[in-house]
C-alpha cells in the first residue's frame, strides 16, 4: 500500500485485522530519503566523491565499464 497516513488510517479503521504491507518502491524511497543527507555530508568531506552520485544509486550490473572502474 501507499505510505500516505490517510491510506494507512483508513485501512486500520475499516479492516482492523488486515496486515499492512508496503511496496518495495516505498521502502526504497524511504531508504533513499534517509541516506541522502548522509551522502551530502560525505561528499562535502571527500572531494573524490564529486560526480559519483548516480554510481551509488544504480545497480552495479547497469553501470558501464568506466563507471565500474570509477566505483572501485
Amino acid at each position: 500500500m501507499d505510505l500516505s497516513p490517510s491510506f494507512i488510517a483508513g485501512v486500520a479503521d475499516s479492516f482492523p485485522d488486515a496486515q499492512i504491507i508496503l511496496t518495495g518502491f516505498n521502502v526504497v524511497k524511504l531508504l533513499n530519503e534517509a541516506m541522502n543527507p548522509m551522502r551530502i555530508i560525505e561528499r562535502k568531506e571527500h572531494d573524490e566523491l564529486k560526480g559519483h552520485t548516480y554510481i551509488f544509486l544504480r545497480n552495479r550490473e547497469n553501470l558501464s565499464d568506466t563507471k565500474v572502474k570509477s566505483l572501485a
